[in-house]
């Protein structure tokens, strides 16, 4: 079943004769409980086409289906509500808050749900467990490896147990044990029935996919 469709979806930045097209009349589906890799060269627009999905961004022109239904976003608050209902995001820097420790920094993704205060610590605790951090939960991100930064940065995007996670590049700043450890959570979570959506640059992770999607110049 297709969980999200865009039909013909056109996104340009600049204006006028400046204007530079990034995708172009574009169709794309993906099915609930997916592991999707996106892939292509540098400036294909596969990070525009990941925030376009997770509303982080708007498209020009096109439609936008999530589960049968069309999606008009027409501000930034929009896009929020969307993806704190719907969307976790990984990316390949971490995008940690280094003033906030670990419990911190995943406990913010909450903060737009209609949580109650006990309720929101009981959930960032199990997910801290679950990703064998729990113990660093009072460090900082400075004080962290990458690859605890990394899965700090996969309990943030997971408390909230969204339909899909949109990861972009997120083994490229990793060594090889923290790289397997990351891609060993994301198979896991796609196992549970999550949608998974990976921006990669890596054939072999590409290949631990259920299909490639391929963009050439939008």
């Amino acid at each position: 079943m297709a969980l999200i469709q865009l039909e013909k979806l056109s996104k340009s930045y600049g204006r006028g004769n400046n204007a530079v097209s990034i995708l172009k009349d574009f169709d794309f589906t993906f099915n609930a409980g997916e592991m999707l890799a996106i892939t292509g060269k540098s400036g294909s627009g596969k990070t525009t086409l990941l925030n376009l999905i997770g509303a982080v961004d708007f498209a020009d022109s096109g439609r936008y289906l999530f589960n049968g239904e069309e999606k008009r976003f027409r501000n930034v608050s929009d896009g929020v509500r969307f993806r704190a209902q719907n969307i976790g995001f990984i990316v390949q820097h971490f995008a940690l808050i280094d003033d906030f420790t670990v419990y911190e920094n995943v406990l913010m993704s909450l903060w737009e749900t209609p949580t109650k205060p006990h309720e929101r610590k009981k959930k960032v605790l199990e997910v801290l467990e679950r990703l064998d951090i729990l113990d660093l939960k009072d460090k900082y991100p400075p004080q962290l490896s990458g690859g605890e930064k990394q899965r700090t940065a996969i309990a943030r995007a997971i408390v909230r147990k969204p339909a899909i996670i949109l990861a972009d590049e997120p083994t490229g700043a990793l060594d090889a044990a923290a790289e397997k450890n990351t891609m060993d959570i994301l198979k896991e979570l796609h196992a549970e029935g999550t949608g998974i959506i990976i921006v990669t640059h890596d054939p072999e992770i590409a290949a631990q996919c259920d299909r490639t999607f391929e963009l050439v110049k939008g």
